[in-house]
């Protein structure tokens, strides 16, 4: 597999109208390992990750709860304490959680 660096100078030298066999001299790649990154079968951009669900995402709703009930101040020791009973998460899931919300 090439980096996207090699992949990028593919594109460059067939727009100039580079040959397949002077690309693949030149970069020392087989020729059709340049086809196929010319037809950007394999040279695609990185899609967007998948956003991934929290330990702490079944509790927001209790944890807003809470937030509400104690402002201004929010203790985060204090809502993790209380949130313990169920939540598998750790206090810096629950302090990145909370600083949001301020």
């Amino acid at each position: 597999m090439l980096t996207q660096e090699q992949a990028v100078e593919i594109k460059v030298l067939k727009q100039r109208g580079a040959e397949i066999r002077e690309i693949a001299r030149e970069l020392g790649c087989l020729r059709d390992t340049i086809r196929r990154y010319s037809l950007e079968l394999i040279a695609q951009q990185y899609s967007p990750r998948l956003v991934r669900s929290a330990k702490l995402d079944s509790y927001k709703n209790y944890l807003l709860k809470r937030i509400e009930a104690a402002r201004p101040q929010v203790d985060p020791r204090y809502c993790f304490g209380r949130s313990r009973s169920g939540h598998p998460g750790g206090l810096m899931q629950l302090k990145e959680f909370l600083s949001t919300q301020r």
